[in-house]
Order: structure tokens, then sequence, then C-alpha cells
């Protein structure tokens, strides 16, 4: 593997991998526990440690009793969901193994694969006991996706409620009597529907802003190509340029309406993407961009 080689560097071709396999034309996410869940904070719980150091201490117990039953419990989850789905790819996230991903690079990609190519999340029996599973289904909530069971059967917000008290009574039986210290919350007390991407993670929000505009950009680039876009880079960046006047539309608009506001949020979001689609223009008529990072004043013309 290349010294400077990132995780990341992945992100782009597994995208086009699931793009090639027919994911766009309707795909349904399995949201499962891999390296936590029930049966982590059960060892932990037997062994009397954090999980932690669950993982550092008895790595091979964690890896025997937690994550490989996790990962064949996702197995047969996954073909139950795809005789449910007959007509969707039943995605799987348990069958990804990449040891140069962190946590977040996880967060990330499978965020970015749920706002690009799901239509619906699935659920598995045992999400509430895990934090990248509530992370996926807070996502999805916060979207307005459709959830399911494995089985086909629709949830609601009722449901999910219910299946989070009873994780919630199910540890504290463990001895977690502090179940938010150990799992993020996913819904706002009182008001519906606010539903809330765990907070306390910084990866949320960025994981909400690279999946949108990675779905954004597959809408926008499917419905009109990029011809136009380069047609308009080249007519130049002037003030009564069209890349000018689309910009300071959606930008007046997302003042105009408010951040708190969805449409004020849409607005923005939508002046974002359409900066990137000038960047990608940018790049395909005049070349790659400098390395990230370097000043100004370092950039050498080439």
């Amino acid at each position: 593997m290349p010294s400077d080689y990132t995780g990341v560097d992945l992100f782009e071709p597994l995208l086009e991998a699931l793009d090639a396999a027919g994911a766009t034309d309707g795909s349904a996410y399995l949201s499962v526990p891999i390296t936590s869940g029930r049966r982590e904070f059960q060892l932990a719980a037997a062994l009397g440690c954090p999980r932690a150091e669950v993982r550092r201490r008895f790595k091979e117990r964690w890896v025997n009793e937690v994550v490989r039953p996790n990962e064949e419990e996702a197995r047969v989850l996954a073909r139950q969901a795809r005789a449910a789905f007959p007509g969707e790819i039943v995605i799987d996230p348990s069958r990804v193994h990449i040891g140069q991903w962190s946590q977040d690079d996880f967060d990330r990609f499978w965020t970015t694969v749920i706002g690009t190519f799901a239509q619906r999340v699935l659920v598995s029996p045992g999400w509430a006991f895990s934090r990248g599973a509530r992370f996926e289904v807070a996502f999805a909530v916060a979207r307005g996706l459709p959830l399911h069971d494995a089985w086909g059967a629709s949830l609601d917000r009722a449901d999910l409620e219910a299946q989070l008290e009873a994780a919630a009574d199910e540890l504290r039986g463990l001895g977690y009597d502090d179940v938010e210290a150990e799992l993020p919350a996913i819904f706002t007390a009182g008001a519906a529907p606010a539903v809330v991407l765990p907070r306390d993670d910084p990866a949320a929000a960025a994981s909400e802003t690279f999946a949108w505009l990675v779905a954004e950009r597959r809408y926008q680039t499917k419905k009109f190509g990029t011809e136009l876009d380069d047609q308009h880079t080249a007519d130049g960046l002037g003030l009564d340029g069209w890349w000018w006047q689309q910009l300071t539309n959606y930008y007046h608009r997302a003042s105009v309406l408010g951040l708190e506001t969805p449409v004020g949020r849409q607005a923005i979001a939508k002046f974002t993407a359409t900066a990137c689609g000038l960047l990608e223009s940018v790049i395909r008529l005049h070349g790659h961009l400098p390395a990230p990072g370097v000043p100004s004043g370092e950039v050498v013309d080439s």
C-alpha cells in the first residue's frame, strides 16, 4: 500500500461499483451492528470492563463473540431482506472490510451510500444497541427515507422509540445506568418529528453534507449532463455570466428564506452543489487543483 494512501481514496471507486451494479435503480440499505451492538455490551458486562477495553485486552473474544456473529446475523438478515424486496439491491455493510478506515470514514461512506442510492433503510432487530446503526437510522429519518424491518414491515417513529426504550431497559439491566453516555440519542424530547443526528459526533454534519452533495451532483449530471456546465465555464466568470447568476440567486434565496427553514437550508445546499459543479467544470477545462492545504503564495504554475 502506498505510504500516502488514505482510506477515503476508495470512496469514489466503491460508489462507482455500486452504481455499476445497478444500485441507482433501487436500493435498500441494511443497517446492522457490526463491531458493537448488544453482543459487545453483554461481553463487556460479563468481563466487568468498559467496551473500549474489551477491544484492547480481549480482542480475540471480541472478534469471535461480537464481530463474527454480528456479520453472520447480517448475512441472514440480508437474505431475508432480498426475499422481502426482490426488485431492489440490498446493501449489506457488514461485507465491507477496510482496515485503513476510521469510524469517521465508515460513517461518511455509508451515509453517502444511503444519501446517494437508498430508497429505503432496513432496520435490524438489534440496531438500537449500535452507535453506527443509530447514526444511520437518524440520518435516514432526517432525510425522510422510509424505514422497514428485514421482513418488509414499515416502521414509524413510535416503533423506533419503542425499540430504543426496550434497548435502554435491557442495558440498564446489564448495569449501564447512563445509556446516553454509551449511545447517542436520536429523537429530541417532545415535539415530533424533531429528529436529530448525534450532535456530539463531529462527523455528523460532515457526513450529511457530503452525502447530500454527492446525491445532488449525481442527480444534476444525470438530468443535465456536463456539456452546458463546460460551456458556461468557457464563457468566463463575469458578473453577467451564468455561474454568477445561479450562485447569487441561490444565496439570495437562502438569505431571504432563512437558514432556520428547510427551504432556506436547501437553497444554501444548492448554492454549494452549484459551486461544486463549477469546480468540476474548471478541472475538466483547465486542469487539476493544487494539493489541499498549500498556501496560495506557494502554488507553482505548471
